[in-house]
C-alpha cells in the first residue's frame, strides 16, 4: 500500500511539475551529449565530428524523451493534448470543412437533445410525489366488457377496510364550483376527495393544513394559482370564508406552488380541493381510487389480495357486484402510458436524422482523407503505428462531435420555448411539460454527450480505418463504392421519414375533410352551472336556461342559441343502457339533455319526424329524438318514429337513513331522427345517441351554444354581461369556439405531424447536401477525364449523364431499402392515421417522387458545372 501511495505521489508530482521535469530532462540529455563530445575531442576528433558522433551514439533524442515521459506517467494526457492541438490546427486550415461538419452535426444533435428533453420531462422524470413507485390506481372492472371504470364509495370503503397490502387509500372525483366574493365570479374546477389524499401523496400545504375527517364538508384548500389570482396572495385568507356555489367554506390552507393532481387533466387544472360528500349507493360509480403499497408489499401480492376482496364482495352484493373485479395499475404507468409510443417514435425519427448527418460527415472525412493521403503515408512511413494515426483521426472526429454538441445544445435551448408552445393542451405531454417544465438538465447533457461520442465513432471510425489501411494512398481515387453506399444509406433513412410525414399529412387532410354532422363555423360554447343553494328547485332550472337562450339568441350578431348538457368533441358524454322492446333486450347509447333550439343551432339536420318544442314539458308525454346510427342499428328495416324505448332515470329517494339514489325504468317515445355527429372525436365513427328534452330531464349545469353572424369571440363580453343581468354571481366557464374545440381534438396529431415533418425536412436537406457533396467530389476527381471526353467530342448532355448515372444507381438502391424500411416502420404511426394504411402506395409514390426530385436538383448543380469544364484547363488540372 505504501509503495502504491508513493507511486501515486510521484505521478501527481510529474503531472503538476511537467515543465520543470522537461527542462531537467533536456539539461540532463544535453549534459550527456557534451560529455560524450568532450571524450571524442580528447581522442583526436574535430569538434564538429565529435558532436555528430556523440549524437549518433546517444540515439534518437526525441524517442528517448518520449520513453522518459512514459516512465513518469500521465503520458496519455500529453498525447491527448497533442492530438487536440493538431486537430485544431487542421480545422483552422480547413474552416469550410470544419464549419460544414460542425453545423451538420449541431443540427442533428440539437434535434436529439430537444426531443430527449421532452421525453425526459414526460416519460423518464419521476412523478413529483413521495416514493411514487408505490402509488397505484384501483378501479372497478365492469362485468360485461371487462373494462376498468370508476368505483363507488361503498366499494372504496370495503377495499380500504379489507386490504393489508395498501397502507393507505383515498378516493376522489372531479367537480366544479362557482367562486364568488373574490374579484369577479369564476367557475373553478374542484377535486372532491376523502381525507388523507395529501398525506398519501406526501404533500403538505404551503400555508395551513390539510383537512381531516372531523372538519366536516364545509372546508376547502386553495391551489397556489387561485390564491394568487383571486385573493392577491393574501396569507390572511387562511381561516376566512370563501363562497363556493353560494355556500361558505372555511379556507384551511394553500397548496404548494406547482402542485397538480391528478396529473392527467383533460378538463383543466383543479383550483379548489374539498371533502368528498359520498354517495352510499353501490351502483354510483363516480370515484377514482389511489392507494399506496405498504413497504415490502409487491404488486403481485396486491393483485392477489384485491382479487380475493372482489370475490367476497360479489358474494355479499350479488346484484351490483356479480362477475366484477378490481384492477390495479401503477400511477406512473397510467400517467405516461399514452405518451411512451409517441416519445419512442419521435426519438426514432430524430435518431434517423443523426444517422444521416453522420453519413454526411463520414463522406466529408473521406474527402479529407483523400486530400491528406500524402501526410498519412509519410507518418506511417517514418514509424507511426496505424493505431496511433487512427487515434489521431478519431480525436479529430471527437472534436468535431464536441463542437457539434455545443452548437446542438445552443440550438436546443433556443428551440425549447418554441416546442413547449407547440405542445397541445390537455394531453399528457402538456400536463407534464407545463406542470413541471422541460429543461436541459444534467440527464439531458449526459445524453447529448453520449450521442456525440457515438456519432464521432459512427462517422469517424470508417474513414480513419480506410485512410490508414495498407495501400490506402493508392486506393483513395477508387472510393466510389463506399461513398455511394453512404449515399444509399442516407437516402433510405430520408425516405422512411418522408414517407411517415406523407402518411400523417394525408391522414390530417382526411381528418380536416370529415363531415362532423354539424356546422362548426361561427359557433360559440360556454358552460353555466347554477349554484344549488340559490336554485334548489329543479323545476326552476329549465326556466332559467330557456330565458338565457332567448336573451342570448336575441342579441345583435347572434343568430340563434341553445343549450345541452354536453356537445360534440367535448369528451363529456355519458353512455347509458337503452331497452329496445321487440328488438333486443338492451342497447347502449349516449344520452343528451337539450333545449328545443339546440339541434337547429348546431346545424344538425333533421332526417325524419320532428324536433323538440316548448310543448315537450314535464306535463307532456316523455319523448326523445335519436340519431341515424341508432335508427339503422336497432330498426334497420322499419321506421323508428313512434317506437317506444326504455331508459333508466336517476332519482333521489328519502328513507330512514337519509337520501338514496335509485334508477327507475321509464318508457319514452321516439318523435324524430337527426343526422349523425362526431361525438367522441373527429376520428371516431358516430355511435347511437338519444336526445331528451331538457324540460323533461332538467340538470343543474348546461353548456350554452350560440351561432353568430360574425367572429364568435367578439361576442363573449356581450353574452357574459347578458348572463350577469340574470344573475350577477353566475360565471361562464370553458368559453371557446367550436373551431377551437375541433383544433384541440386534432392537436396531438398535428403536434406529432409537425415534429415528424420537421425531421423529415431536415433529413431530406441533409441527404441532398450529402449527394451534392459526393457528386462535386467526383467531378473534381474526374476533371481530367471529363476534359478528355469533351475534347474528343462528348456533349454537355453526355457529361451530365456521366456524372449522374453512378449516383442514380445508389439512389435507386437507397430507395429500395427505404421502401422496405418504411413498410416495416410506418406501422408505428397507425394510432395517428385516419383512413390511411401505413403502407399506402400513393403516399409512398409521392414521397419517392419528391425525394428523387430533390436528389436530381442536388445532382444538377455539380453536373452542370462539369458540363462547362474547359478541356484545355482540365488537361492541366492536378
Amino acid at each position: 500500500m505504501r509503495q502504491w501511495f508513493g507511486q501515486l505521489r510521484r505521478s501527481l508530482a510529474a503531472l503538476l511539475h511537467r515543465d520543470r521535469l522537461d527542462r531537467e530532462l533536456e539539461e540532463e540529455m544535453q549534459a550527456h551529449l557534451e560529455f560524450q563530445a568532450a571524450e571524442n575531442r580528447q581522442n583526436g576528433m574535430p569538434a564538429a565530428e565529435a558532436r555528430q558522433a556523440a549524437r549518433r551514439r546517444f540515439g534518437n533524442s526525441t524517442f528517448l524523451k518520449e520513453e522518459s515521459r512514459g516512465v513518469w506517467g500521465w503520458r496519455w494526457v500529453e498525447v491527448l493534448a497533442q492530438d487536440i492541438r493538431f486537430a485544431l490546427r487542421l480545422m483552422r486550415r480547413s474552416p469550410t470543412f470544419a464549419a460544414t461538419a460542425v453545423l451538420t452535426l449541431g443540427l442533428a444533435i440539437g434535434g436529439n437533445t430537444l426531443v430527449f428533453s421532452l421525453v425526459d420531462a414526460v416519460v423518464l422524470r419521476p412523478l413529483p410525489f413521495a416514493d411514487p413507485a408505490r402509488l397505484y390506481l384501483l378501479a372497478t372492472v365492469e362485468a360485461e366488457s371487462q373494462q376498468a371504470m370508476n368505483s363507488s364509495y361503498p366499494d372504496f370503503r370495503d377495499w380500504r377496510a379489507q386490504s393489508r397490502s395498501f397502507q393507505a387509500m383515498a378516493a376522489f372525483r372531479g367537480d366544479s364550483f362557482n367562486l364568488t366574493g373574490a374579484a369577479e365570479p369564476k367557475n373553478v374546477n374542484s377535486l372532491c376527495t376523502t381525507p388523507g389524499l395529501f398525506e398519501l401523496l406526501g404533500v403538505q400545504p404551503a400555508l395551513g393544513r390539510p383537512f381531516a375527517a372531523a372538519d366536516g364538508d364545509q372546508v376547502v384548500l386553495l391551489s397556489h394559482r387561485l390564491w394568487v389570482r383571486q385573493f392577491g396572495a393574501d396569507p390572511g385568507i387562511v381561516g376566512r370564508v370563501a363562497r363556493l356555489d353560494g355556500r361558505p367554506y372555511t379556507v384551511l390552507g394553500i397548496l404548494p406552488e406547482g402542485f397538480h393532481f391528478p396529473l392527467r387533466r383533460f378538463r383543466g387544472d383543479h383550483d379548489v380541493f374539498v371533502p368528498l360528500i359520498p354517495s352510499l349507493d353501490r351502483t354510483t360509480w363516480e370515484l377514482s381510487v389511489l392507494g399506496r403499497l405498504r413497504p415490502g408489499a409487491t404488486e403481485q401480492q396486491a393483485r392477489v389480495e384485491m382479487d380475493g376482496i372482489a370475490r367476497r364482495l360479489a358474494q355479499a352484493y350479488p346484484e351490483s357486484r356479480s362477475r366484477q373485479g378490481i384492477a390495479i395499475r401503477p400511477l406512473e404507468r397510467d400517467v405516461v402510458s399514452s405518451s411512451r409510443e409517441t416519445a419512442a417514435m419521435l426519438m426514432g425519427a430524430v435518431g434517423f436524422v443523426l444517422l444521416i448527418a453522420c453519413g454526411n460527415v463520414a463522406n466529408l472525412l473521406l474527402s479529407q482523407g483523400a486530400a491528406r493521403k500524402r501526410e498519412i503515408a509519410i507518418r506511417l512511413a517514418i514509424g507511426a503505428s496505424r493505431g496511433r494515426v487512427v487515434r489521431q483521426l478519431l480525436m479529430e472526429s471527437v472534436l468535431l462531435a464536441a463542437l457539434g454538441a455545443a452548437v446542438g445544445v445552443l440550438l436546443a435551448r433556443w428551440g425549447l420555448p418554441l416546442m413547449v408552445r407547440l405542445v397541445p393542451e390537455r394531453t399528457t405531454f402538456y400536463t407534464r411539460v407545463h406542470d413541471y417544465g422541460v429543461h436541459i438538465n444534467l440527464a439531458v447533457l449526459a445524453f447529448t454527450g453520449a450521442v456525440s461520442l457515438a456519432a464521432a465513432v459512427l462517422f469517424g471510425a470508417l474513414p480513419a480505418l480506410k485512410s490508414t489501411a495498407p495501400g490506402a494512398s493508392a486506393r483513395f481515387g477508387r472510393q466510389g463504392g463506399l461513398r455511394g453506399a453512404l449515399i444509399a444509406f442516407e437516402v433510405s433513412l430520408a425516405f422512411v421519414l418522408l414517407a411517415g410525414a406523407g402518411l400523417m399529412m394525408n391522414s390530417m387532410w382526411r381528418l380536416l375533410s370529415v363531415d362532423l354532422g354539424f356546422r362548426a363555423d361561427h359557433l360559440l360554447t360556454m358552460d353555466i352551472t347554477l349554484p344549488e343553494v340559490k336554485y334548489p328547485n329543479p323545476k326552476s332550472w329549465p326556466d332559467f336556461f330557456a330565458q338565457a337562450t332567448d336573451r342570448v339568441g336575441n342579441l345583435p350578431g347572434v343568430i340563434s342559441a341553445g343549450a345541452s348538457d354536453d356537445f360534440p368533441l367535448s369528451r363529456a358524454y355519458s353512455i347509458n343502457t337503452v331497452g329496445i322492446p321487440g328488438v333486443t333486450d338492451k342497447g347502449r347509447a349516449a344520452f343528451h339533455r337539450v333545449t328545443e333550439s339546440y339541434l337547429s343551432t348546431m346545424g344538425t339536420p333533421l332526417v325524419r319526424g320532428r324536433l323538440f318544442t316548448p310543448a315537450d314539458s314535464e306535463q307532456s308525454a316523455a319523448v326523445v329524438v335519436i340519431n341515424r346510427t341508432m335508427a339503422a342499428r336497432f330498426w334497420p328495416n322499419a321506421d323508428p318514429i313512434g317506437k317506444t324505448v326504455m331508459v333508466a332515470r336517476r332519482v333521489v329517494r328519502s328513507d330512514g337513513g337519509g337520501k338514496r339514489i335509485a334508477f327507475v325504468r321509464q318508457p319514452v317515445a321516439i318523435v324524430g331522427v337527426v343526422g349523425d355527429v362526431r361525438l367522441l372525436a373527429v376520428d371516431r365513427e358516430p355511435i347511437p345517441e338519444v336526445f331528451f328534452p331538457y324540460r323533461q330531464w332538467p340538470q343543474i349545469g348546461m353548456s350554452l351554444v350560440a351561432r353568430t353572424a360574425a367572429n364568435p369571440s367578439s361576442l363573449v363580453p356581450v353574452i357574459q354581461k347578458e348572463i350577469w343581468r340574470m344573475d350577477a354571481d353566475l360565471p361562464l366557464s370553458e368559453v371557446r369556439t367550436m373551431d377551437d374545440v375541433f383544433a384541440r381534438d386534432v392537436a396531438e396529431r398535428h403536434f406529432v405531424l409537425l415534429l415528424v415533418g420537421v425531421f423529415a425536412l431536415m433529413a431530406v436537406v441533409l441527404s441532398a447536401v450529402g449527394i451534392g457533396g459526393v457528386v462535386s467530389y467526383n467531378v473534381r476527381r474526374r476533371t481530367q477525364e471529363i476534359g478528355i471526353r469533351v475534347a474528343l467530342g462528348a456533349s454537355g448532355r453526355d457529361v451530365v449523364w456521366l456524372v449522374m448515372r453512378q449516383t442514380a444507381l445508389w439512389m435507386l438502391l437507397g430507395m429500395a431499402a427505404g421502401t422496405a424500411g418504411a413498410m416495416a416502420l410506418t406501422r408505428l404511426l397507425s394510432k395517428y392515421l385516419y383512413h390511411v394504411k401505413p403502407t399506402d402506395p400513393a403516399t409512398f409514390a409521392l414521397a419517392a417522387a419528391a425525394l428523387v426530385g430533390i436528389a436530381l436538383a442536388a445532382d444538377a448543380i455539380p453536373a452542370r458545372r462539369a458540363a462547362r469544364i474547359d478541356p484545355v484547363g482540365a488537361l492541366r488540372y492536378e
